[in-house]
């Protein structure tokens, strides 16, 4: 019998909310106990393209040239032509495996595999062509598919967690409709809905346990619908912590007089902010009206609530500006070195690119930048500061930044200040970490719930390619986890067989030819 291999992804899982409540998650506890799990160490930054995208790949984001949410330029969002490595689905349907992908995210635009793909985060909505084939779209949006949820609503708990729940549901039909009806070796589901809910409710475990639960729920039928020698793997693509600071890299270059603002643009901006700060004191003036709109807005929300809601835009109106000093307001010629990209507050590094070739300078800014302390006890909060050599190898590291910030557990670097800022502020929220989870279960594997070992993320791609006892490509970073096989077991018997690409290209070429001359493809 041909060994099948079915994925599930939770993004952002962290063993921090699974390890206390496995027994209120029977099905994740049912994996766990029999077969082995461990930590995945993401890839640096810890951001959903990247991790992914190495996971699929087998690579580092040197090799593959996704470093982010956003292109080089950061103009632009990546999307599945930005992976410039092959795919674990494209090595199987090229080795004659039938694949099914759904919900990975960085598949839009879809591209022809042997077998499905549905498209999914960063993906800009369903009315575009999100399936393969394009026929298995109108299939999906007769169950009312979404790609993502949308939360833009804080603060609307019941709502929020009722929307995620429905989420999981219609991916989990659809997931089941799909592998009834089209044949795989291979399938991968992808749910978003565990980074979702501890983004927007980090503070409250009662509702990420719920999401949590349900995941749970369909990962039970999930298996319950695959046959039983399937081997089956939950994994995440980062982990997910606390967040207590924030280091705003550019404001802190900026006070150091190494990063300057374009004078214009400095200009308006402190106009624009000190108008708002006069605004925003009216503001209490019309609170009233302000209640009376939101009602009218929200469909009569509850006064108390709606009052809530302005008190609180008040209050954070005043503590700062809204008009940030961005990457286009520097004027980079007359600068030493800045932050070029958005959303790094999600994790604890920040980036930096470098305008000087000094080595000098280079020396002097890596010595200002380990003195950054927290204000109020002292402490460092740098733990590390890495040349980009030292993080990213291959045909595109020249693509990543010059400099990768470490700050400690739960500071997240920024790159993004206002006027009024320091280039220190406090936080009491979530944000990514870099240990994810990995639990691998199925007639070969070991029954070891380990949580404190470690394997990094681009060993998942080779590790399931040796399952399938297929050549793995001598490029890739990753390694097979052989430590997770029963020792007694074919897989644990034989030895990883490892291809020059040329050649294995090559290979794959003969067989599909094969393939089509015997009608299976």
């Amino acid at each position: 019998m041909q060994n099948k291999v079915l994925l599930i992804g939770l993004d952002a899982a962290t063993f921090r909310y699974i390890e206390p409540w496995l027994n209120m998650l029977p099905n994740i506890n049912k994996l766990v106990k029999s077969g082995t799990s461990f930590k995945l160490i993401s890839t640096i930054p810890p951001l959903t393209p990247p991790a992914w995208t190495s996971m699929m790949t087998g690579k580092n984001p040197g090799k593959h040239g996704v470093f982010h949410f956003f292109e080089t330029n950061g103009k632009s969002f990546v999307n599945s032509r930005s992976n410039k490595a092959e795919t674990l689905w494209e090595i199987l349907s090229k080795e004659g495996k039938r694949v099914i992908v759904i919900n990975m995210p960085l598949t839009f635009p879809v591209k022809k595999v042997n077998g499905c793909m549905v498209s999914g985060f960063l993906t800009p909505d369903e009315r575009c062509n999100f399936t393969y084939p394009k026929k298995l779209r109108d299939d999906l949006l007769k169950i009312k598919y979404r790609i993502l949820s949308d939360l833009t609503l804080k603060g609307k708990e019941k709502y929020q967690v009722a929307e995620l729940k429905q989420s999981i549901r219609t991916r989990l039909k659809a997931a089941l409709l799909i592998l009834k009806e089209y044949p795989w070796d291979f399938a991968t589901i992808v749910f978003m809905e565990t980074d979702q809910v501890q983004h927007f409710y980090f503070k409250n475990p009662q509702c990420i346990f719920e999401i949590y639960s349900e995941i749970d729920k369909a990962i039970g039928r999930l298996i319950s619908c695959v046959p039983k020698e399937t081997y089956v793997i939950i994994a995440s693509d980062h982990g997910f912590g606390a967040r207590k600071c924030s280091v705003s890299l550019n404001a802190y270059f900026y006070e150091l007089g190494i990063l300057r603002i374009k004078s214009l643009h400095f200009i308006t901006k402190k106009l624009l902010n000190k108008f708002l700060s006069i605004a925003f004191d009216r503001l209490n003036i019309f609170r009233k009206y302000l209640v009376l709109l939101l009602q009218k807005l929200y469909h009569n929300m509850p006064v108390g609530k709606a009052k809530e809601v302005i008190e609180n835009i008040i209050i954070h109106l005043k503590s700062k500006s809204y008009i940030e000093f961005l990457p286009h307001d520097f004027n980079l010629s007359k600068s030493l070195a800045y932050s070029p990209f958005p959303w790094f507050d999600h994790t604890n590094y920040g980036i930096v690119k470098l305008l000087s070739k000094s080595k000098k300078v280079k020396k002097w800014l890596n010595k200002k930048i380990y003195e950054l302390v927290d204000p109020k006890n002292g402490e460092s909060l740098v733990k590390n500061i890495y040349d980009r050599k030292h993080v990213y190898w291959g045909k595109y590291a020249t693509l990543g930044p010059d400099l990768i910030i470490e700050f400690k557990e739960n500071c997240s670097g920024n790159y993004s200040f206002y006027s009024n800022d320091l280039w220190f502020r406090e936080f009491d929220d979530g944000m990514h970490y870099r240990e994810g989870i990995a639990i691998f279960y199925g007639p070969s594997i070991k029954k070891e719930a380990n949580f404190n070992s470690r394997a990094m993320i681009w060993d998942i791609c080779p590790t399931i390619l040796h399952i399938f006892n297929l050549p793995i490509p001598k490029d890739m970073d990753g390694k097979v986890l052989m430590e997770i096989f029963k020792p007694e077991s074919e897989i644990a018997k034989r030895k990883p067989k490892y291809i020059e690409r040329r050649k294995l290209e090559e290979e794959i070429k003969l067989k599909i030819k094969r393939l089509k001359e015997l009608g299976r493809i």
